[in-house]
């Protein structure tokens, strides 16, 4: 079943259409989000100043995070800030090992289906395709559908609180997605949505 998912982490609680996770109270330690990982790697495409802040932020709180931008100042500068680059889209996702998990912020509308149609062939069943460009609702049905086909999962992300909220000030997603996809991403976005100064280092 899918299940719309809104995550306010500025205000601490995620709420579902029939959940409220109420364990999301401060202080956080990053444990809490690491202990029940079940994904450590993923591929970031899009490395603009908004992907270049959440690439460096799941980064800095334990994930191995390759990123990848078309433009080759753009992988510079997040390769000068300390972050694992790669020269291409394919050749980041085919040196992920186990479940890969791909997410892409690109601009809406073409440059998705692009970047899709560049690595839908190094995907298996159960692999994971996150959008978190605010696409059209309609592009992301037929997205979701025609990867379900081929046993890849879509999971469309709508983010919002710019570049300064992915450095670590707390952003707001809303998450559209089957359950079991839900609970294997949930480290992400929670290591993406948890401000800094309620986060204690490992």
């Amino acid at each position: 079943m899918t299940k719309i998912l809104l995550i306010l982490f500025c205000t601490e609680i995620i709420f579902g259409l029939d959940i409220v996770h109420n364990y999301l109270t401060p202080p956080y330690h990053c444990d809490d989000f690491r202990r029940a990982r079940t994904i450590n790697e993923l591929t970031f495409v899009g490395l603009g100043r908004m992907g270049r802040g959440m690439a460096g932020l799941l980064a800095r709180r334990g994930f191995q995070v390759t990123g990848f931008d078309l433009d080759e100042g753009a992988r510079g500068t997040y390769a000068s800030d300390g972050g694992n680059v790669s020269g291409s889209l394919r050749e980041a996702v085919s040196q992920m090992s186990g479940r890969k998990v791909v997410w892409l912020m690109v601009p809406a509308g073409k440059p998705v289906d692009a970047s899709i149609s560049d690595i839908i062939d190094l995907l298996k069943p159960g692999d994971i395709i996150i959008d978190g460009g605010n696409s059209n609702y309609k592009d992301s049905l037929r997205r979701a559908e025609e990867l379900k086909a081929k046993g890849v999962y879509f999971v469309d992300v709508g983010t919002s609180g710019g570049s300064r909220a992915a450095e670590g000030q707390g952003m707001c997603m809303i998450v559209v997605c089957e359950d079991e996809v839900y609970k294997t991403i949930e480290p992400l976005l929670s290591a993406l949505a948890w401000r800094d100064d309620e986060v204690n280092p490992a």
